[in-house]
């Protein structure tokens, strides 16, 4: 990692930092993102971590945190899937047409596996409220994740990472936990009342908020130059355990769905105890910035002083600290729109569930059988991330001689062309192998591409900002995710009542496209590798 002893040049420079006003522009000056010449004795002590474990070690403990949940979720996805739509499934026939029934209510155990024959679920009725159940849900879960974001930013910036990510963990395994009692207890439980696991957002913001500190908690232990190789191994370790689980998921649901549900809930219980050894990394951050805040707190600044007098109570701080963050991503217009691009993230990224519904239905397959369909798509994520991104990196850098941030640029505009392409063709392929090609393409994009752009918008950001701005990238994520989850269910409601279900993956390749807008209307900045004439303004400007 790049660090400062506390004789150079870069200290002076933290220490003026922290005398920024509410209105003090995002984008760092030139020195930023320039590595700073150190001697190599202070480097060592200033990069070791609390509790003397290395960055290697924090990125390797956070990286298999984030498997262990991944893999959670792709025991939970499809067998979960599979228990609500036998639920609705039989509770449609009682009232529809009893002679569908195998078994009568007396007969049948938890979740109403068995009562219907599978193939009789694939009618319009039952995938509708199927879609709209998860899409609510979806919705449901962005509003504490609105409301909580950027609070909880704050708090990890000033309490530190570890707490908060500790109870998002918690709040996930609450979560899953009371879906499973809610569907187990199906006769007395309306299904619907599964969408009051919302409340686990309460304790963290929810999955997505999670997400963000993890990346925050990466980027305080990793240099400028390792940033976006490091942002691409952790969505590998995301996206491994979406490749090698939904197999044995799918083989498992043959059995039970119930046997990888709980499971699931097994390895949320490991992720919460992973938690007890992590560091926290916040104290990782370089010394010239620790000390800077040490002087910022010996003698805080009029403006600080006035808003304790002003606002005494915890309520109102935490409003102005709000206020404090907002102002300062306002004051740079470019990184607002590259902030509103995470609207699409979690609309792309939570696609499983749809296409294993939109696969099963239109190519009149199961459910296990698309979900091992399915997993061409998580192969492509995961050979893209592990394999040939990184080795296209490599050679970008050394036949184009781009820096940092024009490599991260270029490879976003290409990433969200090929969501253009792919989720557009998905949309339109009429049989199996032309859908397993745009899976391939769609896939292609899908993975690097949000890694990459939070990569590009971290070179654009103070150090002191990371938190807040992640928190907005998470709002951001949070608002597709409310919106964007019940969009999708009634287009795929919309489209079976057209007969062409392909529609919600038209509406992803829209999303693809204006994305891909926004990066080419974005140009590299050139900070700290631009000409003496640039840097030489940079300087003035911050003087």
């Amino acid at each position: 990692m790049d660090q400062s002893t506390p004789s150079s040049p870069r200290m002076s420079q933290g220490q003026h930092q922290h005398q920024h006003r509410e209105t003090s522009p995002l984008l760092p000056p030139s020195s930023r993102s320039r590595p700073q010449e150190s001697s190599p004795h202070h480097d060592d002590d200033d990069q070791k971590p609390p509790a003397t474990q290395t960055a290697h070690a924090i990125i390797f403990k956070i990286c298999l945190i984030v498997a262990v949940a991944a893999t959670a979720d792709s025991l939970i996805e499809s067998p979960q899937l599979r228990i609500f739509e036998s639920i609705i499934c039989y509770r449609y026939y009682e009232a529809a047409d009893p002679s569908k029934l195998l078994l009568g209510r007396h007969e049948l155990g938890p979740g109403a596996l068995g009562g219907v024959a599978e193939k009789w679920c694939k009618v319009n009725s039952v995938q509708t409220d199927v879609a709209l159940l998860r899409g609510y849900q979806q919705t449901l879960d962005g509003i504490p994740a609105l409301l909580l974001g950027v609070p909880f930013g704050l708090a990890a910036d000033r309490f530190g990472r570890k707490p908060i990510l500790t109870l998002g963990l918690v709040s996930l395994l609450l979560r899953d936990a009371w879906v499973q009692l809610v569907t187990w207890l199906w006769q007395q439980f309306d299904i619907r009342v599964v969408w009051l696991s919302t409340l686990h957002g309460l304790l963290g913001g929810g999955s997505i908020v999670l997400v963000g500190f993890l990346f925050v908690a990466i980027n305080d232990v990793t240099s400028v130059e390792d940033r976006a190789s490091v942002f691409m191994r952790a969505g590998a370790a995301s996206l491994l355990p979406n490749l090698l689980i939904p197999p044995l998921a799918a083989r498992l649901m043959m059995w039970d769905p119930w046997i990888p549900c709980l499971l699931g809930i097994l390895a949320r219980i490991v992720c919460c105890v992973s938690m007890i050894p992590m560091p926290e990394t916040l104290k990782s951050r370089s010394s010239d910035s620790h000390q800077g805040s040490q002087e910022h707190t010996r003698s805080p600044s009029p403006s600080a002083e006035s808003l304790q007098i002003k606002a005494p109570t915890l309520s109102a701080r935490l409003f102005h600290a709000t206020k404090r963050a907002v102002i300062g991503l306002r004051a740079n217009v470019r990184i607002i729109f590259l902030v509103a691009l995470f609207a699409g993230h979690s609309m792309l990224g939570s696609t499983f569930s749809i296409l294993l519904q939109y696969s099963s239905k239109r190519y009149n397959v199961n459910l296990s059988t698309a979900t091992l369909l399915i997993t061409v798509y998580n192969a492509v994520r995961v050979a893209m991330l592990l394999l040939i991104m990184p080795l296209l990196v490599v050679a970008i850098k050394k036949w184009f001689r781009l820096s940092e941030q024009q490599k991260d640029l270029y490879t976003c505009r290409a990433g969200f062309v090929l969501v253009l392409v792919g989720w557009s063709l998905i949309a339109l392929s009429p049989n199996i192998p032309l859908f397993s090609i745009s899976l391939v393409i769609a896939a292609a994009g899908t993975a690097p591409v949000y890694l990459i752009l939070r990569s590009f918008l971290s070179s654009l950001i103070l150090e002191e900002h990371t938190a807040r701005v992640y928190s907005a990238t998470s709002t951001m994520d949070t608002l597709g995710s409310m919106f964007g989850g019940a969009l999708v269910a009634n287009l795929f409601d919309r489209g079976m009542e057209i007969e062409w279900i392909g529609l919600p993956f038209l509406f992803l390749g829209l999303i693809g496209l204006l994305s891909a807008l926004v990066m080419f209307l974005n140009k590299p900045t050139h900070i700290g590798t631009g000409s003496d004439e640039e840097e030489r303004s940079s300087r003035d400007g911050s003087t």
